[in-house]
């Protein structure tokens, strides 16, 4: 018994002790290839120099060619449909700002917004907002586009529309142009209409139930005029022998009440604009992102070309007999 314990100690150890070297020898391995690349680049710095020092002019011309561009963020709520659905207008409403194909008068009509203005605009981009304690207030904004629609962080009213543009002037006419288009979409504007039927429903319901439990209030407090069913009973009334407390139940249908009735005040529109254009504080084709972008690609792209054309020539006389 003691002879099985011990070979099975043993052979955990020799596992172990395997283990171990296979990672030491896979560390030494990557250490060796990553001093190899090292030293690759460094034995070819002319070369790399070179095509930076290109980049590096290439990025200049380009920033002094183009104009200044700016991002701006607004926040909107979605009210006659879900933000998801809402989400597919936003990007065809994108997509015809920057449609080439169409007539200019028909896509001014269409969007709201002239070939001037268009003109300003270097993108148009809708976002997912996050909800994640789904308290009604965005937590952030999934501008990488990875959620989807089923996730359940996803805020179903809340959306993000991130604009780059030229001029800043053309935000106030955006804005206004992107509410119009939305309100003017006749399957949205169907479903608005039957959102406030629903509400005012809801409203006109509320008030019959405050009415009659306020006919209830007067009977208890007079005392006088009740059916045989009820009786009066400081300040409650009973019903049917049954204790109903008239205060409570008409403080609970008040607050419902005055949350609908603040939804149709705040949010009668298809679209509200929960926050306005917040403009960044300077403009995001600088010449350093320019330039960052430009060298990171130039150096990347040559050593890949280099490495290639050093192992053509180291294998090729096995495979060009």
């Amino acid at each position: 018994m003691e002879k099985e314990q011990n070979n099975r100690e043993l052979g955990l150890i020799d596992i172990l002790q395997i283990l171990g070297q296979w990672i030491v020898t896979l560390v030494k391995k990557i250490f060796d290839w990553v001093l190899y690349l090292t030293f690759f680049a460094i034995k070819r710095w002319l070369i790399f120099a070179i095509v930076i020092a290109a980049a590096i002019l290439f990025s200049f011309i380009n920033y002094k060619a183009q104009h200044s561009q700016y991002e701006a963020n607004m926040i909107v709520r979605s009210n006659a449909v879900k933000a998801v659905q809402m989400k597919n207008y936003f990007e065809a409403y994108s997509s015809l700002l920057s449609n080439e194909m169409l007539p200019d008068n028909y896509i001014t009509e269409k969007t709201g917004m002239d070939s001037l203005h268009r003109s300003m605009l270097s993108s148009v981009g809708v976002y997912a907002c996050v909800d994640k304690d789904k308290d009604g207030i965005v937590d952030e904004v999934d501008f990488s586009n990875r959620m989807k629609g089923s996730d359940d962080a996803i805020d179903s009213l809340h959306l993000d529309i991130k604009v780059r543009f030229t001029d800043p002037s053309v935000l106030t006419s955006l804005e206004s142009a992107i509410v119009n288009y939305v309100g003017n979409v006749a399957y949205i504007a169907q479903q608005n209409e039957n959102r406030l039927k629903e509400l005012q429903k809801r409203i006109d319901f509320f008030k019959a139930e405050i009415s009659l439990l306020d006919t209830l209030q007067k009977h208890s407090y007079v005392g006088d005029n009740l059916k045989e069913s009820t009786k009066p009973y400081y300040g409650s009334v009973l019903v049917d022998n049954r204790k109903v407390l008239v205060y409570k139940d008409k403080l609970v249908l008040l607050e419902m009440l005055e949350t609908v009735q603040t939804d149709i005040s705040l949010f009668a529109a298809p679209l509200t604009v929960v926050e306005d254009f917040v403009l960044s504080k300077s403009a995001v084709n600088t010449f350093s992102s320019i330039l960052k972008k430009n060298v990171i690609l130039a150096f990347v792209a040559t050593y890949i070309v280099l490495m290639l054309l050093f192992i053509y020539k180291k294998e090729k006389s096995k495979y060009l007999k």
